[in-house]
């Protein structure tokens, strides 16, 4: 899967999730693993029930079956949803079983996201006058590279 953010500027991040692990905790399942290129970063994703079935809801869209039927590797496409939904099922079937039979408690781990920044909002002109200064700094930087600027002068 490829991400892409406003906070990434013009990169775009790869996350291979069959290379990742995930965890069972709580009433979420956490995705995690380290992303590779073009930066090195540590994700984790939780998903929910009601994510996971908004996920297999997206899949109803005509538009997943026709880039689906329209892919060059379609019959391996076809193949392995095929048999991921046979391992699913038999994977569900087994948990079942287990959960008739097998009453003790299976301890989970506790993951725990990290808390957001706590970021203030900048008081308005001092915004804008930093964004400023930083624009003027560079532009004069700029012209005195291209020698259009003897010396850069400081703003005001």
């Amino acid at each position: 899967m490829d991400f892409w953010s406003k906070g990434l500027g013009k990169r775009t991040v790869t996350v291979d999730l069959a290379n990742g692990e995930a965890v069972k905790s709580g009433d979420a399942l956490y995705l995690k693993g380290t992303m590779e290129e073009p930066i090195t970063w540590d994700y984790i994703m939780r998903l929910r029930t009601d994510d996971i079935v908004e996920f297999v809801t997206l899949l109803r869209d005509p538009r997943v079956a026709e880039f689906v039927h329209g892919s060059p590797h379609r019959w391996r496409l076809y193949g392995r949803m095929l048999a991921g939904v046979v391992v699913l099922g038999w994977l569900v079937a087994v948990a079942m079983v287990r959960g008739l039979f097998d009453r003790t408690p299976v301890e989970e781990p506790t993951v725990e996201l990290p808390p957001p920044i706590a970021r203030r909002r900048p008081v308005e002109g001092a915004a804008r006058r930093r964004r400023t200064r930083r624009r003027l700094e560079s532009t004069e930087a700029r012209l005195s590279v291209l020698g259009e600027r003897s010396a850069p002068h400081s703003p005001c």
